[in-house]
C-alpha cells in the first residue's frame, strides 16, 4: 500500500511539474518528451499469486525476485498514464504492448514487448490505487493474469472480481 501511495504522490508531481513547464531534473524524476522516467528499476509482483511479471518474449509470470533483467521493467509516465520498458530486450527499448494494438485489443488478448521510440495507445496503462492496471484501449479492459501470461480482461466491477488482476510495483 505505501507503494502505490508513492506513485500516486509522484504522479502528482509529474502532473504539477508538467503544467508548470518544469525542465530541470530531480533525483526521482527525468522529463523526456512530454513523460517522466523514473529514475530506478522496479519489479511487477501479482499480489495474488505472489510470482513477478517477466518480460522475455511473451508478458508472462514467473517466480522469484532474483534480480533477472526480464523481470526488471523501467516506469515511464505522462499525465494519467504510464508505459513499461522491460530493462533486457532491446536495451530498453521495448514497451509492454497489447497484441494486434488498439483496434485487436479484446479480453483474452495476449500482451507482448514491442520495439517504440513513440508511445502510442496500446502500450499506454493506467495503474488504479486498488492495484488494477487499466489498459488505454478500452474503459473495461484491465490486465489479468490468465495460464501465466498477462492478457486483457473485461472484469467488470474491479472490486467484485476474484480473478488475479492487482499488481504491486515494487523499487529494486
Amino acid at each position: 500500500m505505501a507503494t502505490i501511495i508513492k506513485l500516486l504522490i509522484l504522479a502528482a508531481y509529474i502532473i504539477l511539474t508538467s503544467s508548470l513547464g518544469f525542465k530541470g531534473y530531480t533525483s526521482i524524476w527525468e522529463p523526456t518528451n512530454g513523460t517522466c522516467k523514473v529514475d530506478s528499476y522496479l519489479v511487477l509482483k501479482s499480489m495474488k499469486s505472489d510470482k513477478f511479471v517477466n518480460g522475455k518474449d511473451t508478458i508472462n509470470l514467473v517466480w522469484g525476485r532474483n534480480f533477472a533483467l526480464y523481470r526488471t521493467w523501467v516506469v515511464e509516465a505522462g499525465i494519467g498514464w504510464f508505459v513499461f520498458r522491460n530493462v533486457k530486450n532491446g536495451k530498453g527499448r521495448k514497451l509492454m504492448s497489447i497484441k494486434g494494438g488498439c483496434k485487436k485489443a479484446k479480453p483474452g488478448t495476449k500482451l507482448i514487448l514491442r520495439y517504440e521510440d513513440e508511445t502510442q495507445e496500446d502500450n499506454k496503462f493506467v495503474f488504479n490505487s486498488d492495484g488494477t492496471i487499466q489498459s488505454l484501449c478500452g474503459k473495461e479492459l484491465y490486465l489479468q493474469v490468465e495460464n501465466g501470461h498477462i492478457v486483457l480482461a473485461d472484469i467488470g466491477e474491479p472490486s467484485a472480481s476474484k480473478k488475479d488482476i492487482r499488481f504491486l510495483m515494487e523499487p529494486l
